[in-house]
C-alpha cells in the first residue's frame, strides 16, 4: 500500500518572514498585479521616516481558495495473500496485467484437503443411511390397517408392552365374498376369468351377480365320483352373506355341478412392526376399518433417541464437509478487486510459508480513479462541501491541470500545536490517458468563493478599525469590506472606483512591530484579540480582514 503523507493547508499569515530590504507595502503592491493600481510617491508631510504608496480602487475579480499538498493514492488497493500453505502449482497473470474481480490468480496444491473431502463425503453418506433407518423405525411405531375389513379378533390392550411380531388383531374382508364352487370338467372349457356369473343363495336367499376370479387347471373327483373343476366367483356382499353360506351359480349357459360355500376374500392377522408400549388402540371385535387407517401408536425411547442421534450425526458431517469445501476454495487465490497488478511476488513453483497470510503474493490497484487527502484548517472547513471542484497540479508534470471533486469531508479532526485540521478526500476520476500515477506529490486547490466586477484594494491599504486614508485629502474614511484572497480585499462601502488611498510603508526598524500591531488591531475590530494574540489563528476573514 502507498502511505499517505500528511498535507497541510497553506495558511497565509500563519507565520511571517519579513525581509528588512523589502517593505510590506511593496510586497502587497507586487501581489496586487493587475487588480489594483499603485502609484509610488513620497509625502513630505510625514516626519516619522516612513514612505507611502498610493493605491487606486479598481474593479476586478477576486477568488478565495484553499490549497494543500498531498500524495495521490489508487482508488482501491489490495495486497493478495494466501490463507493456506503449500506449493504454488499455477499462476495465471503477469505483473502489469489488468485483472477482474474474482479472476483466479494462483492455484495451490490442495491434495490433502481433497482427500479429506472424500472421507467426509463417505462419512456423510453412512450417517444418512443410519438416519433413514431411524426414520423407518419411527414410522413402525405407528401401526395402520393393511386392508379394509372387519375386526374378528383383538389380542392387546392400551398400556401393554409388546414386541415386534406380536399379534394385534385379526381382520376379515366380508364385503367382497368368494364362492368356491365346482363345474363339470367337460363344461369348463367355455369358462374364463372375468366371465359374468349369476349366484343364487340356497334356501331362497335371492340371486346376485358375480365375476369369475379363478379357474383351476386341474380336475378333481367329487363325492359322487364325477370329474369336476374348481371355480372361484367373487360377489359383493349385500349384507346378508356370511362365511359358510352355500349357493349355486350359472356362468353363461353352464350350471354348477353342486352348491359351493362362501368365504371371506381376505383374512389377515395384524402384527407389530416394532417393540414398545401400546397407546391409542380403540378397536373392538366387529369394528370395521379401512385400508391405511391408524390402529395404534407405540412409544419407544430408544428408537426416538436413535433418530435424534442420527440426525445430529448427519448435521455434524454436513458442517464438516462444508468447512472442507470452504478450505478448498482458499487454495484457489482470486483477485479481490478489478485493477492493475502493480507487483507480483510469487510465481508457480514457489512454496507458501506455513504462517498463513504472512506472504505477500501480489498487489492489485484500481487505477480507474485516484484520491488524495487535503488537511483543511478548522477556520476554513465549513466552506468546504462535497461536490466542489478541485484543481490538481503536480510539479513532476509541469503546468498540466487536472480536475477532481470533493468526495468526503470528515468531521473527525486532528489537533497539533493548538491548531485543528480536518481531512478532506478528493476524488479524481478523469484519469484515463493521463500521466497520473500512485505516489505522485500534488497540490490541490479548492475555489470556495469567487466574485466578479467588484471594487478591490490591496489588503494592506485597509488600516485597523476598517479605515483607509484618502490620498487626495489624507482624510481617514471608514469602509466596509467583503471577500479577501490574502493579497486583495473587496470594498463594499465607503469608496468608489478611481479613489486613491495611502498605503503606509513602515520604517525598516519598526516593520515587524508595526505590522503586527496594525493587523492585530484589524482582527480585534472584527471580534478577535489584538496584537500577537490576534495573529495566532491567522488574519480574520470576511469584513475587515484577510482570508488565508
Amino acid at each position: 500500500m502507498f502511505k499517505r503523507t500528511a498535507n497541510k493547508t497553506k495558511e497565509k499569515f500563519r507565520s511571517f518572514n519579513i525581509k528588512k530590504t523589502v517593505s510590506i507595502a511593496l510586497a502587497a503592491a507586487v501581489a496586487l498585479g493587475t487588480t489594483g493600481y499603485l502609484a509610488h510617491k513620497k509625502l513630505n508631510k510625514k516626519d516619522d521616516g516612513a514612505s507611502q504608496t498610493v493605491a487606486m480602487v479598481r474593479r476586478g475579480s477576486i477568488v478565495k481558495s484553499l490549497e494543500a499538498s498531498g500524495t495521490l493514492e489508487a482508488l482501491d488497493q489490495y495486497e493478495v495473500t494466501a490463507l493456506v500453505s503449500g506449493d504454488v502449482i499455477s499462476d495465471y497473470f503477469e505483473e502489469g496485467d489488468y485483472v477482474k474481480k474474482d479472476q483466479v490468480l494462483y492455484k495451490i496444491d490442495a491434495t490433502a484437503v481433497e482427500n479429506s473431502i472424500a472421507k467426509a463425503q463417505n462419512s456423510l453418506s453412512q450417517n444418512k443411511m443410519t438416519y433413514n433407518e431411524a426414520v423407518e423405525s419411527i414410522k413402525d411405531l405407528t401401526l395402520t390397517s393393511p386392508q379394509e375389513g372387519t375386526v374378528t379378533e383383538v389380542y392387546i390392550n392400551n398400556g401393554d408392552e409388546i414386541n415386534m411380531g406380536d399379534r394385534i388383531c385379526s381382520l376379515s374382508d366380508n364385503y367382497n365374498m368368494t364362492l368356491d364352487i365346482t363345474f363339470l370338467s367337460s363344461q369348463t372349457d367355455s369358462i374364463s376369468v372375468g366371465d359374468a356369473a349369476t349366484v343364487e343363495i340356497t334356501g331362497g336367499g335371492g340371486s346376485f351377480p358375480g365375476t369369475v376370479s379363478s379357474v383351476a387347471s386341474g380336475v378333481l373327483t367329487n363325492s359322487l365320483g364325477v370329474p369336476v373343476v374348481n371355480v372361484e366367483i367373487t360377489v359383493q356382499n349385500p349384507g346378508g352373506i356370511e362365511g359358510g353360506d352355500t349357493a349355486t351359480a350359472i356362468i353363461g349357459a353352464v350350471a354348477c355341478a353342486e352348491p359351493g360355500k362362501f368365504k371371506n376374500s381376505n383374512e389377515t392377522t395384524v402384527t407389530a412392526k416394532a417393540s414398545g408400549t401400546v397407546s391409542g388402540f380403540h378397536l373392538i371385535k366387529g369394528d370395521r376399518v379401512s385400508k391405511g387407517q391408524k390402529i395404534l401408536s407405540l412409544s419407544n425411547t430408544a428408537v426416538s433417541n436413535q433418530l435424534k442421534k442420527s440426525e445430529l450425526m448427519v448435521n455434524d458431517s454436513s458442517i464438516s464437509l462444508d468447512g472442507l469445501y470452504d478450505d478448498l476454495s482458499k487454495y484457489s487465490i482470486k483477485a479481490p478487486i478489478s485493477g492493475k497488478v502493480i507487483q507480483k511476488s510469487v510465481k508457480a513453483g514457489d512454496k507458501i510459508a506455513s504462517q498463513m497470510g504472512s506472504t505477500s503474493m501480489a498487489v492489485i490497484a484500481d487505477l480507474s480513479a485516484f484520491k488524495m487527502t487535503m488537511d483543511i484548517d478548522e477556520l476554513d472547513i465549513l466552506s468546504v462541501n462535497v461536490g466542489q471542484t478541485v484543481e490538481i497540479r503536480a510539479d513532476a508534470l509541469g503546468d498540466k491541470v487536472f480536475y477532481g471533486t470533493v468526495n468526503n469531508v470528515s468531521i473527525v479532526g486532528t489537533s497539533e500545536n493548538g491548531v485543528t485540521t480536518y481531512p478532506v478526500e478528493v476524488l479524481i476520476t478523469d484519469v484515463e490517458g493521463t500521466d497520473l500515477i500512485p505516489g505522485l506529490n500534488v497540490t490541490a486547490t479548492i475555489v470556495v468563493e469567487k466574485k466578479d466586477d467588484v471594487l478591490l484594494l490591496p489588503a494592506s491599504a485597509v488600516n485597523r478599525g476598517n479605515t483607509v486614508t484618502k490620498a487626495e485629502t489624507e482624510e481617514t474614511v471608514e469602509v466596509k469590506t467583503g471577500l479577501s484572497d490574502g493579497n486583495n480585499i473587496e470594498i463594499t462601502e465607503g469608496l468608489k472606483e478611481g479613489d486613491q488611498v495611502i498605503i503606509r510603508e513602515v520604517p525598516v526598524g519598526n516593520a515587524s512591530e508595526n505590522m503586527f500591531e496594525s493587523m492585530g488591531e484589524r482582527h480585534k475590530a472584527n471580534g478577535g484579540p489584538s496584537g500577537m494574540e490576534g495573529m495566532q489563528g491567522g488574519p480574520p476573514s470576511g469584513n475587515g480582514g484577510m482570508n488565508r
